[in-house]
């Protein structure tokens, strides 16, 4: 039976009691009062003797812990299932991230929870790494390429990290995860437009993808970007294009190239509405433009360029997207600075844009011929 004794100079009751190997034990309750300290004491006796007889388990001893918190006056341990802990983390995300990236957060968390069944269900301090890593297998044996897997590792802890921050739970089960090394996998490189090729897309597109088209390959716009433009967005006065980014934040200013603004003027109208209301509904749905346009690059005779990823799916090396990195890699090659390029495109760093950067062969055969001769 458990018993109480008290050190005369500290303010707490100590329990006495038999622990799991049936050795006596001395743990300060943490109460100044005898009735709660001895609730406290018959519950240590209680929960060690349960892990004596073998009948510890997780779900047992939170009970426990929480029925005890109560009778102390100390609040409670009950917790939002991951389930319902994820909606709310994922509602907030919505409110502050760009559509696509909620959309990216929000198939993340649904195989998150389909992965883990009825786990998902359970308190979120009931998942452990186990739990995770077990997620983690079923995901490479999908075939998710590694940088994908580091994708779904970062958003899933991001789900933990703000549990955490909130005081629901210590640690994070993800931090034990480990995956493939990016290194090991040869990274797929993108491919920009010619001027040609771009011409060929505006010859054979809608109206309104002709708009869309213009705003990237001339400001380096994202998909999203481009096809939510806004009249408000076009400062006829300034000939500037004005936006703030979705996916960063980042607010940018692009000139209009005369061929842009020669577009923009030809369809201007006189309100604050989008400039592609169609296209800008159909994005906001959430329906795939990607593909869409994949069907445009189809019809004049492009190829997207598919190669294998690292995983078991394909990737277009050849999109919309690579609009923005032709615009990028067409200032490079006229000579506009690094500095100025990231200012036009948003990018926030150098690496990145690296990646952006495409040099003419002609423009490296010129550098080369700066080198000193040599006789040979």
């Amino acid at each position: 039976m458990a018993y109480l004794t008290k050190h005369p100079k500290s303010p707490y009751f100590t329990a006495c009691f038999r622990d799991h190997e049936n050795k006596w034990r001395r743990k300060t309750t943490g109460q100044r009062t005898k009735g709660k300290a001895l609730l406290v004491a018959h519950d240590f006796e209680a929960a060690h003797r349960l892990a004596r007889e073998g009948q510890a388990t997780v779900a047992i001893f939170r009970e426990m812990c929480d029925e005890l918190l109560k009778k102390v006056g100390a609040g409670t341990l009950a917790q939002k299932s991951l389930r319902d802990f994820t909606a709310e983390w994922l509602q907030g995300k919505s409110a502050n991230k760009a559509d696509g990236t909620v959309r990216r957060y929000e198939g993340t968390a649904k195989r998150l929870l389909e992965l883990l069944d009825k786990k998902a269900d359970l308190p979120i301090g009931a998942v452990t790494p186990t739990d995770i890593k077990e997620v983690f297998d079923k995901l490479a044996g999908f075939g998710l390429a590694p940088t994908s897997l580091s994708c779904e590792r970062a958003t899933i802890s991001s789900i933990f990290n703000t549990a955490i921050r909130l005081d629901l739970i210590s640690s994070n089960p993800t931090k034990a995860i480990e995956l493939p090394d990016h290194s090991k996998h040869k990274q797929v490189k993108r491919l920009i437009f010619t001027p040609e090729q771009v011409q060929w897309l505006l010859d054979a597109a809608t109206p309104e993808w002709k708009t869309a088209i213009l705003a990237a390959y001339y400001c380096g716009l994202r998909l999203g970007d481009a096809v939510m433009l806004g009249w408000s967005n076009v400062d006829f006065v300034a000939n500037e294009l004005k936006i703030t980014q979705r996916k960063t934040g980042e607010a940018v200013e692009v000139p209009l190239h005369p061929s842009l603004q020669a577009h923009l003027s030809a369809i201007a109208k006189d309100d604050t509405g989008p400039l592609c209301p169609g296209l800008a509904s159909t994005y906001s749905r959430g329906s795939s433009l990607s593909r869409e346009f994949l069907g445009l690059m189809k019809k004049v005779g492009i190829g997207n360029e598919s190669v294998a990823t690292a995983g078991k799916g394909n990737l277009s090396r050849l999109s919309f997207h690579a609009l923005r990195k032709s615009f990028n890699s067409a200032l490079a090659n006229a000579g506009v600075d690094q500095e100025m390029r990231m200012s036009m495109t948003g990018h926030l760093s150098k690496s990145v844009n690296d990646t952006y950067t495409k040099m003419e062969a002609e423009k490296k055969a010129k550098a080369t011929g700066l080198l000193p001769s040599l006789k040979v």
